[in-house]
């Protein structure tokens, strides 16, 4: 798709998109909240 994305990790989590904004530095707007799942090296 040409989508280019930047992954954000929190080793303490963050429940709010607010709370990542003020983490990250970045817009409410170019966030999107998501779970991912590891299992040994996949995802």
């Amino acid at each position: 798709m040409g989508l280019t994305v930047d992954v954000l990790e929190s080793d303490h989590g963050v429940e709010t998109v607010e709370n990542t904004s003020r983490e990250s530095g970045e817009s409410t707007t170019k966030i999107v909240k998501t779970l991912l799942f590891k299992a040994g090296a996949r995802y």
